[in-house]
């Protein structure tokens, strides 16, 4: 991978999960983490390519949430403009970051 390429991080909620994720922005997989809302210590993580996971997920509505939000994430990477609820989209100042040179 190279390190002058951007990384991208998100997060968000959905169904009463959280969901916070991150890539590089020369690589198609999401490195994610979701949980129950306001559980932050008991997060699970995924690794997410093209929709599918790496380790099998047992849990359908964490998978929803996975889903969901890395749908929203990459249509806001595509078109700045597009807002799904119930994310927000704004760079640098909301839930996607875009940073340049972090590995």
């Amino acid at each position: 991978m190279n390190p002058l390429i951007g990384k991208v991080q998100c997060r968000g909620a959905f169904d009463g999960y959280e969901v916070a994720g991150w890539r590089h922005s020369d690589h198609p997989s999401w490195s994610v983490k979701v949980w129950l809302a306001g559980c932050p210590r008991d997060w699970f993580g995924y690794k997410v390519t093209a929709g599918m996971f790496e380790l099998k997920m047992v849990d359908h509505a964490q998978r929803g949430a996975v889903l969901h939000a890395i749908g929203a994430w990459e249509a806001e990477l595509v078109d700045p403009k597009v807002r799904n609820e119930p994310f927000e989209h704004a760079r640098s100042d909301a839930n996607i970051y875009v940073m340049s040179g972090v590995n």
